[in-house]
């Protein structure tokens, strides 16, 4: 008996040593790596015997950790795309029925075509390809306000129809008979300028700080 109390007596001193010396930095490298590492082994037991404690009083609070781990994996699984199983299904929509008649998307509202409603248009064409206004010889461009008459279909440009063309209710090219509603603007392609050749759009801003 006396014998084990000294052999611990002993064991103590060397461990109040060993502390010491650890506090200011003269313990061995090697004395230090053990410890730290006796001290982590020790954490590590703590933690376990406290979940042990936490399983026996609960029997059923480990196993949800289990779930959501097997959860987590399943998740991941999901993730990859590339697996036909994993593969996300398409759902079914019902598709509206598409209208089946052409559509003019020319003009500012597309309205339907007819092969019956449609005019040639004959211009006036030189050898080079340039067109010509047949009254006033003006060359059109893509400026140019053309006016096509529904009966014969000859292109004008837009002053010449107004000056001569409605004053006389005729085409100024075949002298056929014409009314009003018979002449059709030609759209366009517009210019480099915003309002060349369609519609424009304006937004007024007004100044939130006036002097």
């Amino acid at each position: 008996q006396g014998e084990r109390e000294a052999i611990e007596e002993a064991r103590n001193a060397k461990e109040i040593d060993d502390y010491a010396k650890r506090q200011v930095g003269l313990a061995p490298k090697a004395t230090k790596r053990k410890l730290e590492d006796d001290r982590d082994s020790e954490k590590q037991k703590k933690q376990v015997r406290l979940l042990e404690d936490k399983s026996e009083s609960k029997p059923g609070s480990v196993e949800p950790l289990k779930a959501n781990d097997d959860d987590a994996k399943e998740g991941s699984v999901q993730r990859s795309f590339w697996l036909p199983s994993k593969a996300p299904e398409a759902k079914k929509i019902v598709a509206d029925a598409s209208d089946r008649t052409v559509q003019c998307q020319s003009s500012s509202s597309p309205h339907p075509l007819k092969i019956k409603d449609l005019i040639a248009v004959v211009f006036r064409t030189l050898d080079n390809g340039e067109k010509l206004c047949p009254s006033c010889d003006k060359a059109f461009t893509n400026s140019s306000k053309i006016d096509v008459l529904k009966r014969c279909g000859h292109a004008l440009c837009h002053r010449c129809v107004v000056n001569f063309v409605e004053p006389a209710s005729a085409c100024f090219v075949c002298q056929k008979k014409m009314a009003s509603k018979d002449v059709i603007r030609l759209d366009s392609d517009g210019t480099g300028f915003s309002g060349g050749g369609g519609q424009m759009v304006a937004t007024r801003y007004d100044s939130a700080l006036q002097a």
